[in-house]
């Protein structure tokens, strides 16, 4: 059996659809733009212990990039064999910064930002202050445990 009549045409159905994408479109923009405003704040965790596939690639690039709660955490391996755990953030654009063994630096790429391996941000590059220092303990078996460092308003 057919209809004679639709109960809606072709144009009326095509303007519901776009007012329910522009809806929804709208409601994704303001909830981002809300979560960057008020925040959405995850708790950091007490430690991150690195072990496994996150090792394997530390002993083979160098350096590894891991989740200390919502945090990225750049963990690197210096000349001397010291491991060390920075923030994998760039302060100044907030892009990820990558270890470059060959020059024992910090690099973002977004803007050429550096940091020395303490994470201090090189004087003529764009990072306004160095990166936040993590610390790090060899564990039994290897593990790399990752804490924050507590600074004197933590306390």
């Amino acid at each position: 059996m057919k209809l004679d009549q639709s109960m809606i045409d072709r144009r009326q159905f095509l303007d519901g659809v776009i007012v329910v994408g522009a809806a929804g479109l709208g409601a994704v923009g303001a909830y981002t733009a809300l979560s960057s405003l008020i925040g959405t704040e995850e708790p950091e965790p007490d430690f991150l212990d690195v072990s496994g596939k996150a090792l394997e690639t530390l002993a083979q690039e160098r350096f590894v990039l891991v989740q200390y709660g919502p945090t990225p955490v750049i963990v690197f391996k210096v000349p001397g064999g010291e491991v060390r755990a920075l923030c994998g953030l760039c302060t100044h654009s907030r892009c990820n910064v990558r270890y470059r063994p060959e020059q024992n630096d910090l690099y973002c790429a977004c803007h050429q930002g550096r940091y020395t391996a303490e994470g201090v941000n090189v004087p003529g590059t764009p990072p306004p202050r160095p990166l936040r220092k993590f610390n790090v303990d060899r564990q039994s078996g290897g593990t790399l445990r990752i804490t924050a460092v507590k600074t004197e308003a933590q306390t």
